[in-house]
C-alpha cells in the first residue's frame, strides 16, 4: 500500500510539474511584434535557404522590454558569417510558439525552451561581438574538423555520436538508427 500511494504520489507531482510548465510556455506570448533584439547564438544549422539559429539570453526592445526567458529560432535567408557564441543584434517581428502546432504536441520545443521564431535577411544582422564558452569553443572544433573531412550523413552521425547533438541527420538516418 505504501508503494502503491508512494507511485500515486509520484505520478501527481509529475503530471502537476508538467502542466505547470506546458501552460507557463503557452503564455508567454509576445503578441507577434516589432521588436530590436540582442542575443547570443547557441546553435546554428544550414537550411535549403540560409541558416536556422538557436538565440538564447534574448533581451527585446519594443512593445515590450527586458530579458526573455525563453530561446527562439531565427531563420537567416542569405549568406551570413555567424557562428555559435556570437552575440547579434537584428530587428523583426518575433513570432509566438504554442504546445500544440498543427495537431500535434511539441514536446521538443518545450524541453528545449524555444516559444519563439523569426525570419530575417542577413544584411539585416549587426554582429556585437564573439564570445563563446569553452564548450561552445569545443563543440565548433569538433563540428569544423568533422565537416572538412567527411560530407553528408557520415559527418551527421559522427557529429552526433561525439556530441549527442542529432540536429544535423537526416530523419531518414535518424530512422535507421533507432
Amino acid at each position: 500500500a505504501i508503494i502503491c500511494l508512494i507511485t500515486f504520489l509520484f505520478f501527481v507531482l509529475s503530471g502537476t510539474l508538467f502542466y505547470q510548465s506546458v501552460y507557463k510556455y503557452d503564455n508567454a506570448n509576445l503578441d507577434n511584434h516589432y521588436f530590436t533584439v540582442k542575443a547570443k547564438i547557441v546553435h546554428l544549422e544550414e537550411v535549403d535557404l540560409g541558416k536556422k539559429l538557436v538565440l538564447n539570453n534574448i533581451s527585446v526592445n519594443g512593445v515590450i522590454k527586458g530579458n526573455l526567458e525563453y530561446k527562439s529560432y531565427l531563420y537567416v535567408s542569405g549568406n551570413v558569417d555567424l557562428d555559435i557564441g556570437d552575440y547579434i543584434e537584428f530587428s523583426t517581428y518575433l513570432k509566438d510558439k504554442f504546445s500544440i502546432y498543427e495537431n500535434k504536441f511539441s514536446a521538443s520545443d518545450i524541453a528545449r525552451k524555444i516559444k519563439y521564431t523569426a525570419e530575417i535577411n542577413a544584411d539585416e544582422i549587426l554582429l556585437i561581438k564573439s564570445n563563446p564558452n569553452i564548450f561552445e569553443q569545443c563543440n565548433k572544433f569538433i563540428r569544423n574538423s568533422l565537416r572538412s573531412a567527411l560530407s553528408g550523413d557520415e559527418f551527421a552521425v559522427a557529429y552526433a555520436l561525439l556530441t549527442g547533438n542529432g540536429e544535423y541527420m537526416s530523419l531518414e538516418t535518424i530512422s535507421s538508427y533507432r
